[in-house]
């Protein structure tokens, strides 16, 4: 008689196989050895275990594993010379075994300059049953948000994991995932997203100052100065209005050097060191709840923001703070 437990395993998860021998005869013992066997090929670690005569019947336990299939068990009874009972095999027993689930981990870097590459290594374990002597095959995708990465199509897995080498021309953040195509034995997976910043490397920061002030109402305030000092060659100041009263919605200025320096007018220098934000406020009646944002950037520099809330009765709440190169987030990354 043979048994197999669970009756319903998944890939790699240990299954017990139980085999009793039994003598129709009272006063004579099994002797010899059970051999258990998957579709006619002996199973590995199960063949030839010792029956000891040790009663009427004899039970023989043999843990092992299979893949996702389904195997065809049967248990073989070998008597030991000179035995009085005979050799003798049991029924065949259906055991399906599934597809075990999947779990992928990634690792890459948290941040990297743009244009350098770095590496992506994603690894691939069974989810329920553990390690065991079948692995995960396959391959592995790389996908920035939705979209896969061109130089990671397509990894094939070794020992259970696959790497990859990415370079992100673009600054900003960049949403790394890890998808598992599945195998006979396992099913796919995708991993949790990883952020990966690519950040602009800082060539300096942005010292500008600047000037405001404003008279208010308790229904409304109008600008009388709002003005950038020493904004650098090279920069933008970009001006936002939001809510009523508001002159545009956006305005950005380029800074460009002048061509003057001292008496020779010749060799490129600083910029205008003024820069008045006033035009198009000056008629302008701001209501409470109006924002206005002020934000001085240049590439691969930290940039700086203003921030003006306006307020009913009182002047407008002020905000400072720096911005990351290539960053749009306020004291983000800087």
């Amino acid at each position: 008689m043979l048994s197999a437990s669970p009756d319903a395993p998944v890939a790699n998860e240990t299954v017990t196989l139980v085999a009793t021998v039994a003598s129709s005869v009272s006063t004579e013992a099994p002797s010899g050895t059970i051999t258990f066997k998957n579709r006619g090929d002996t199973i590995q670690g199960c063949d030839g275990m010792s029956v000891s005569p040790t009663g009427q019947s004899v039970t023989v336990v043999c843990q092992t594993s299979f893949g996702a299939s389904t195997a065809v068990l049967r248990a073989v009874f070998t008597p030991d010379p000179g035995s009085t009972v005979a050799g003798s095999r049991s029924a065949t027993d259906s055991l399906q075994v599934g597809q075990d689930a999947s779990v992928i981990s990634l690792t890459t870097s948290k941040s990297v300059r743009p244009g350098a590459s770095t590496t992506l290594t994603a690894t691939v374990t069974p989810a329920s049953s553990g390690p065991g002597p079948i692995q995960p095959s396959g391959t592995i995708e790389f996908l920035d948000g939705d979209q896969p990465i061109a130089s990671c199509l397509g990894q094939g897995l070794v020992n259970g994991g696959a790497t990859c080498t990415a370079t992100f021309t673009m600054a900003g953040t960049h949403s790394i995932t890890a998808s598992y195509s599945g195998d006979d034995n396992f099913t796919g997976s995708i991993s949790s997203a990883h952020a990966v910043r690519v950040v602009p490397a800082v060539r300096g920061t942005i010292s500008s100052t600047m000037q405001w002030s404003f008279a208010y109402t308790p229904s409304y305030t109008k600008i009388l100065t709002l003005v950038v000092n020493g904004a650098p060659a090279g920069s933008t100041v970009l001006v936002k209005c939001v809510g009523q009263g508001c002159p545009y919605v956006r305005h950005a200025t380029a800074v460009r050097a002048q061509s003057r320096c001292g008496g020779k007018g010749k060799r490129s220098c600083s910029a205008d060191p003024s820069l008045n934000l006033r035009r198009g406020f000056e008629q302008r009646l701001l209501l409470p709840g109006t924002t206005i944002t002020v934000m001085i950037s240049r590439p691969g520099w930290i940039g700086k923001r203003y921030t003006f809330g306006i307020r009913a009765r009182r002047g407008p709440r002020i905000r400072i703070s720096c911005v990351a190169p290539g960053g749009t987030r306020p004291g983000v990354g800087c």
